[in-house]
């Protein structure tokens, strides 16, 4: 039972991965995973924005993966459950509070002319030392 369940999670990806050389950035990575049962294709998508895009370009997918899924008639689209959705890795560092960088900003805000943008560097200041 788990090498057929396995086995079935491994097709779904390489299907997903597929599925993804056809569809535009930044649609392809904005769907999340995909299933193919008899003659119709389900397809998640992480957001009802995305879930939008994709149903409008299922006509042109579904002709454009026929050849390799013949019996394909049709396309469903769905929006994931939050539980559904695999987090994607972070691209920022979080914040780090240090009493060094507080004074590096401090330091910075000085030599600001600019009131606005001064107050603000002081204001991160404050919010750097917070520990």
């Amino acid at each position: 039972m788990l090498a057929h369940l396995t086995s079935q999670a491994q097709y779904q990806e390489r299907l997903l991965a597929r599925l993804r050389t056809e569809l535009p950035e930044p649609l392809a990575s904005h769907c999340v995973a995909a299933a193919l049962k008899g003659s119709t294709l389900s397809l998640l998508v992480d957001s009802p924005v995305w879930n939008a895009r994709l149903r409008f370009q299922s006509p042109q997918l579904l002709s454009r993966l026929r050849s390799d899924f013949p019996g394909l008639a049709n396309i469903q689209v769905a929006v994931a459950r939050p539980a559904e959705i695999r987090p994607r890795p972070s691209r920022h560092r979080p914040l780090t509070h240090s009493p060094q960088a507080a004074s590096i900003v401090e330091q910075a805000s000085a030599g600001i002319s600019d009131p606005a943008l001064s107050e603000a560097l002081r204001r991160l200041a404050r919010i750097l030392k917070i520990d």
